[in-house]
């Protein structure tokens, strides 16, 4: 029981590091609704840790993804595996609050 607590907390801990890191690295162009779309990139809950990783460092996308838009402007934004992670976990938790 201690375990999954510990566990628990420690996401909480995760999303608000990855919620810092989504207000400065990609809430100007997404939104800072991650469910919503921005006024330069989509809606981006829900985004599978793939996708994040694959957009912020490489600017592809996963196999057989379809983007939700044509326009190819994300730049590459320096990150560490675990701010990707961080990031990841924020816009899903983020999803679960709705």
């Amino acid at each position: 029981m201690k375990i999954l607590l510990f566990l628990a907390l420690l996401n909480v801990s995760y999303a608000q590091s990855g919620q810092a890191l989504y207000k400065t690295k990609c809430a100007s162009c997404h939104n800072l609704n991650p469910t919503k779309p921005g006024s330069i990139g989509p809606d981006i809950a829900g985004s599978s840790l793939e996708l994040v990783r694959l957009k912020t460092q490489n600017r592809t996308y996963p196999a057989n993804y379809k983007p939700k838009r044509k326009t190819r402007v994300m730049p590459i934004i320096k990150l560490s595996e675990t701010q990707i992670k961080n990031i990841h976990e924020y816009i899903n938790t983020f999803l679960k609050k709705k």
